[in-house]
């Protein structure tokens, strides 16, 4: 079969638009992935928990990914310029494939362990974590080098371009792509249970704020306060995060979420509840936000693929284009999340770029 019946063909100056954008965006977010591993290898306090753990492994996959999308996209550059052909990119986009399922295992098992610590108020081994992570890795990887390294590929007819050429005649194909999208539907599954299950039980929470707010404010303010303390949601949930703050196994166990950090009461506002709800609103703005990020990245890509799969027709070079812009807007985003959802890990890189005379990464994280 000749290669023009693959695949449409795409203009050049086209091809090195996505790839100057997709360059930039995978450059700053090596750039905000590395400060990440670089804060949490300098500072002792921020490592040897769980959530700090997920995150530099969500990191490292992430960098990795950076790298490759950062040299698939000068190969677009260069191959928009006619300067070469696209046979380098099978290589950068079998290890890219791999790199985004393994951060979204990465993202769905700090989810698990945000809703056992939160919810069930449950925590596991590091050991059993990794036991946990070990099976799926190696599924991931040694699918991915085992399709990305047959050859089935499809090219436009001028060599710009290349991606993965689904066969339903093929067995092996059809079992790649089926058990991914399977993979991958049961891993967003996981993720919306234990992030929504956070939001409801946050919202719960504020509930109980506003209501003791209410009672508060009918019963005469501050000095009624003082002796309905023990009944403050806000201060509760601070006493239930110090209790686990003094257990020295539990803080190793523990995940250091701003939910643990954020929820401690100002002194001068001992028993109010405004800065909790407000707090407690923003962690849930920000789980949805991690939610939203990922649908709209992989559930269209992974339809596409079964619609490519079911109908023989291969996927258009400018889809494949923006899809692969949306991963790299992915990588970039999400590290932004994870550092708003770790707050130490905020103030720590603040601090880290005041140093370095950064003074405007404030406005960004």
């Amino acid at each position: 079969m000749d290669k023009s019946e693959l695949t449409a063909e795409i203009n050049g100056p086209m091809v090195i638009g996505f790839g100057v954008v997709i360059c930039i965006i995978a450059g700053l977010a090596f750039i905000f992935n590395s400060s990440i591993l670089y804060v949490l290898s300098k500072r002792k306090k921020l490592r040897g928990t769980t959530g700090s753990n997920f995150i530099i492994f969500n990191s490292f996959i992430d960098l990795i990914f950076d790298v490759s999308i950062c040299i698939y996209s000068l190969i677009l550059i260069c191959s928009g310029f006619r300067l070469v052909r696209a046979q380098f990119c099978p290589a950068f986009t079998g290890l890219m494939f791999c790199c985004l399922l393994l951060n979204i295992l990465g993202v769905t098992l700090l989810g698990v362990a945000r809703y056992l610590a939160i919810i069930k108020k449950k925590t596991l081994s590091q050991t059993t974590w990794v036991l946990i992570l070990i099976l799926p890795c190696s599924w991931i990887i040694g699918i991915t080098i085992f399709m990305f390294g047959t050859g089935h590929w499809a090219y436009t007819s001028s060599g710009i371009m290349c991606f993965p050429k689904p066969d339903k005649s093929n067995p092996y194909s059809v079992y790649f792509y089926i058990s991914l999208t399977i993979w991958a539907f049961i891993e967003l599954f996981t993720l919306t249970f234990c992030y929504s299950g956070i939001i409801f039980y946050n919202e719960k929470n504020v509930a109980k704020m506003k209501e003791y707010d209410l009672q508060l404010n009918s019963s005469g303010g501050s000095n009624a306060s003082s002796s309905n303390n023990n009944n403050n949601p806000a201060v509760i949930l601070n006493q239930d995060h110090e209790e686990k703050a003094s257990n020295n196994v539990a803080v190793s166990e523990s995940i250091p979420t701003s939910e643990s950090y954020e929820l401690i009461p100002h002194r001068a506002e001992q028993h109010h509840s405004n800065p909790q709800i407000k707090n407690l609103r923003l962690i849930s703005l920000k789980l949805m936000s991690i939610l939203l990020i990922y649908y709209l990245t992989y559930i269209p890509f992974t339809i596409y693929q079964l619609v490519e799969l079911t109908t023989g027709k291969y996927m258009s070079p400018l889809m494949n284009l923006v899809f692969d812009l949306s991963k790299a807007l992915c990588t970039f985003i999400c590290p932004l999340i994870s550092i708003y959802l770790h707050n130490p890990l905020k103030l720590e890189l603040i601090f880290f770029a005041k140093k370095a005379g950064l003074k405007s990464i404030k406005y960004f994280i």
